[in-house]
């Protein structure tokens, strides 16, 4: 018996031995692992922040802490390192480099741009996420191919068939304002954006007759609000992303979408592929039609595997249902809060308000795209309500040559280093723009062309957003139809000034964006 009882717990303690041992072996091997990555400045020879033990420089980032958004953690860092021009700094075990002269940020967009052709992230499965397979994601020869063939689908010739469309959507629009404010005149502006600019993207772009404006619960617009909401298990996702990069989608069958989304989203867009030209010959002058016409005669559907070598060079289904996907969320989120933030600083901003109204009145003669475009002062006004409240807080580009010789130093970085754009950042400098927390739509007239370099909210170069000028004109015309009904008004509900959720990927105001609506009478 007491043999028994020698011999079970002599196992038992030589397994746990066996797992201690086999733990510790692990976690020294995670230690070098992590500490030998937060060598990789110091062996350049460049000025770094000094990361803490697996978190890197991330004590007050979003995915860490919920207390700043992560536009505060990149500006401390631009702002401590003031005489600097490059900088390193550690997200988990992954060293960024920021680059805080804006000639040389240019540079890396456009003269540089064969050394830094792709964004960083993990490499895509079409097979495992169908909807990541779009232009945001695409590297290489695969990224300039479709590029190049989805292009003229946003020519302005082509932006012009889809105007009225958005014409009729931004009366649907003031229809809706009208409305509402018969009841209570005090209107949160992100979530009406929002909606209005799923309605316009899904008219443009899929030829849909969708109920979003006067439904704010119908399905489509509810799954639209989800894909923007932060959960603990996406910000898990992302983590893990950071950490493994190479197993998040080789290995993993991780979806950036719940079945559920992608079924329905997948059931409009193949309804609307049935219905636009794509197997029939109905004409229409949305995106998908036009993606039909410019590339029919190569279009091949997703028989076989899409990333073959035999389709590599084909706009497949699953590419143009990813792009779909990408230009209607997008517009959801980023297009819907550049339009509500020029509303709230026309709201503070009533002399600018009036110059806009004035300028609209006088270009205005009859609805047309020549007649926004003609619009200059309201596109400064644009210009500036992005400089102080971008979607986007910083961008990065990642080295895709062997070695890169920085500008201006002897120091080469190797292939996969990340690059980090700090474009809030510089809006916020005054070395840029003088008195910069100021509303000053003068900081972008033709004789301030210095700074329209230093703005680039749609990104810039070749990999600048495609729908750049859809999104602009969209803008542009709903600012254009509301200016002449209504006056904005500053009200109970309205921040001043806005405060951001920390979690959230593009800025979004913590409270929403408030602005009284006050009809003019003819």
């Amino acid at each position: 018996m007491h043999y028994v009882l020698f011999y079970f717990f002599s196992s038992v303690f030589n397994c746990l031995s066996l797992i201690f041992i086999v733990l510790l072996f692990l976690l020294i091997r995670v230690y070098f692992w992590t500490v030998d990555s937060y060598k990789f400045f110091k062996n350049l020879g460049l000025p770094y922040e000094e990361p803490k033990f697996l978190i890197g420089n991330l004590r007050n980032y979003p995915l860490i802490s919920k207390n700043k958004h992560q536009f505060y953690f990149v500006e401390e860092i631009y702002k401590k390192h003031a005489d600097k021009t490059y900088v390193g700094f550690f997200k988990f075990r992954k060293p960024m480099l920021m680059i805080r002269d804006p000639i040389i940020c240019q540079q890396v967009f456009t003269t540089y741009f064969e050394h830094f052709c792709n964004r960083p992230g993990p490499p895509v499965d079409p097979k495992k996420d169908p909807l990541s397979n779009h232009l945001i994601n695409m590297q290489g020869k695969q990224w300039k191919s479709v590029r190049t063939k989805l292009s003229p689908a946003f020519t302005p010739s082509k932006l012009k068939d889809m105007f009225q469309d958005m014409h009729e959507c931004c009366l649907e629009l003031i229809n809706l304002i009208d409305s509402k404010i018969s009841i209570d005149n005090e209107i949160e502006v992100i979530h009406l954006m929002a909606q209005f600019s799923l309605r316009a993207s899904g008219k443009c772009i899929l030829g849909l007759d969708s109920d979003v404006l006067n439904n704010p619960v119908s399905q489509f617009n509810t799954i639209c609000k989800t894909l923007f909401t932060p959960t603990t298990t996406a910000k898990a996702k992302q983590i893990f992303q950071f950490l493994f990069p190479q197993y998040y989608s080789k290995y993993l069958e991780i979806k950036n979408i719940s079945y559920e989304t992608f079924t329905f989203l997948h059931s409009i867009m193949r309804e609307a592929f049935e219905s636009r030209g794509i197997t029939t010959n109905k004409k229409r002058n949305d995106f998908l039609k036009l993606v039909a016409d410019i590339h029919s005669t190569e279009l091949s559907f997703d028989t076989n595997d899409p990333t073959s070598e035999a389709n590599k060079d084909y706009i497949t289904e699953s590419i143009i249902m990813s792009n779909t996907f990408l230009f209607l969320t997008t517009g959801y989120e980023s297009t819907a809060t550049t339009t509500a933030s020029v509303l709230y600083e026309l709201a503070l901003n009533e002399d600018v308000q009036e110059k806009v109204r004035q300028e609209v009145r006088d270009h205005i003669g009859q609805w047309s795209y020549s007649s926004i475009a003609s619009l200059k002062y309201l596109d400064q006004v644009i210009c500036e309500s992005q400089r102080l409240h971008p979607v986007n807080t910083s961008l990065s580009r990642q080295c895709t040559s062997d070695q890169f010789k920085l500008p201006g130093t002897d120091v080469y970085i190797p292939r996969g280093t990340h690059v980090c754009i700090p474009t809030f950042a510089m809006y916020k400098d005054p070395k840029f723009f003088s008195n910069p927390d100021r509303f000053n739509p003068e900081n972008f007239s033709k004789e301030n062309t210095k700074q329209l370099k230093i703005l680039c909210p749609f990104g810039e170069g070749p990999r600048q957003c495609i729908a750049k000028s859809y999104s602009l004109i969209e803008v542009k015309l709903a600012i254009a139809h509301l200016i002449l009904k209504f006056k904005f008004k500053r009200c109970s509900k309205t921040d001043v000034p806005l405060q951001y959720i920390p979690e959230k990927l593009f800025i979004t105001p913590a409270n929403g964006i408030w602005i009284g609506f006050e009809k003019i009478l003819s």
